[in-house]
C-alpha cells in the first residue's frame, strides 16, 4: 500500500468510484495488480525482496506467475517476465473456484463476473488508478 500511495505503483479500480486495488491476499497467495512497465516490475521485484527479509521467507519464483493484458506485445511481455525471474501464463480458467484474471481480456471482462458473483448491480467500469 506504502508503493501505491507514494505512486510508484498503480492498481486497478473496478468502479469509477471504487477505490484502487493494488493487491489481493488468498491464504497464502498473493496477486498484485500494476502497470505492465519494466518501472513498475522494479517496484514489484523490490516489495518482494522486502518482503521476503521482513518476514525470512522465501517467495518462489518457480510457483509464481504474471498475467498480462492483451495489450501488451509478446516482446514486451518477455522483458517483462525477465525483469521478475517469472514466466508469463497466456491464459488462466479458474482461480479459487472464479474466473481468472487476464489471459487477453479486458479489465472490464475479466472483473465482470467478480462483479456479478458478489452482487454488485451497478457498475461504472474498471479503470486504472
Amino acid at each position: 500500500m506504502e508503493a501505491e500511495r507514494s505512486g510508484f505503483i498503480r492498481g486497478v479500480k473496478i468502479a469509477r468510484n471504487a477505490p484502487c486495488i493494488s493487491h489481493l491476499l488468498f491464504a497464502d497467495d498473493t496477486l498484485i495488480f500494476c502497470e505492465a512497465s519494466l518501472g513498475a516490475m522494479q517496484v514489484v521485484s523490490n516489495l518482494l525482496t522486502r518482503y521476503e527479509a521482513a518476514s525470512g521467507q522465501k517467495v518462489n519464483l518457480e510457483k509464481s506467475s504474471m498475467v498480462l493484458s492483451r495489450n501488451v506485445n509478446a516482446l514486451n511481455k518477455d522483458s517483462l517476465a525477465n525483469a521478475l525471474g517469472i514466466g508469463v501464463i497466456e491464459k488462466h480458467d479458474k482461480y479459487l473456484g472464479l474466473p481468472a484474471m487476464g489471459g487477453g481480456r479486458s479489465k472490464r471482462e475479466m472483473f465482470d463476473e467478480y462483479v456479478i458473483r458478489f452482487g454488485n448491480a451497478s457498475r461504472d467500469g474498471i479503470q486504472s488508478c
